[in-house]
């Protein structure tokens, strides 16, 4: 079975891209919208980022030993 790349890569992958395109090209109306796209990429990467990270498991409840409440202090 091959590995997956995770979607925040993929994502990453093509705000390079866009990037990489926005280097070749000479028109600065082009070369802003390139731009534009490739931050918008990166937006989402980090997006799914944060969806992936709550979706990681946090531990065992029934193992670990909870923290003490700080906010009564």
């Amino acid at each position: 079975m091959g590995s997956r790349v995770p979607p925040g890569n993929q994502y990453r992958v093509r705000a390079r891209e866009c990037m990489e395109a926005a280097d070749g090209i000479n028109e600065p109306g082009h070369r802003i919208i390139l731009l534009e796209l490739a931050q918008r990429w990166l937006m989402l990467a980090d997006q799914i980022d944060k969806i992936e990270a709550r979706r990681q498991p946090m531990g065992d409840p029934l193992l670990d030993t909870p923290e003490p409440d700080q906010s009564t202090h």
